[in-house]
């Protein structure tokens, strides 16, 4: 039996999310919890130590969502409403609370007595979410695209960004900066 979540907290345990192409995943899966964790061990080049399995695995695709544009006609769209990207880099929560912040702001100063205001509110959160959309869907795709990529060139400039995140601990607090949008 899997323990719960709330026991899995308590012991501190991570839970991954491991991204490769399904039937990669799903031979490894059918061969038994060895021959997975002996994958992601490889794959990993055991980059980040021990890997057991704690609970049952699942495989489901992974795949991206995004509106064009995020406001138009009084309407707003945030968090997922607006954005779906899969669990590479915690961008889907960041973005949401980015979503926020920018709607808040497209609301300051607006005359809510005007017919009008909440067309020119989401005219003004759309244009203040539209570079931060686009540069995170870019990066997420790239991420994505560079996990399945098995191509050398990608997988040896993925190991060594790895290799560079773990070594140098200024460009790790640099990448999490920017992971985290802090403008």
């Amino acid at each position: 039996m899997a323990p719960s979540p709330r026991s899995r907290r308590a012991t501190n345990e991570p839970t991954s999310v491991w991204i490769d192409e399904r039937s990669t995943l799903e031979a490894a899966r059918s061969s038994g919890p060895e021959a997975l964790t002996k994958l992601f061990a490889e794959k990993s080049q055991r980059l980040f130590g021990s890997i057991q399995l704690v609970t049952p695995t699942h495989v489901f695709p992974l795949s991206t969502l995004s509106v064009s544009k995020p406001g138009k006609q009084g309407v707003v769209l945030v968090g997922e409403a607006a954005h779906a990207f899969p669990p590479i880099g915690a961008r889907g929560l960041n973005l949401g609370l980015r979503d926020v912040a920018d709607s808040a702001d497209a609301l300051q100063g607006v005359d809510r007595t005007q017919p009008d205001w909440a067309d020119e509110v989401s005219e003004s959160y759309a244009s203040l979410r539209a570079g931060d959309l686009a540069r995170t869907g870019t990066m997420v795709d790239a991420l994505f695209r560079s996990l399945l990529a098995d191509m050398l060139p990608a997988r040896g400039l993925r190991a060594g960004g790895l290799w560079a995140l773990r070594l140098l601990p200024a460009l790790r607090k640099q990448a999490f900066t920017i992971g985290m949008g802090n403008r």
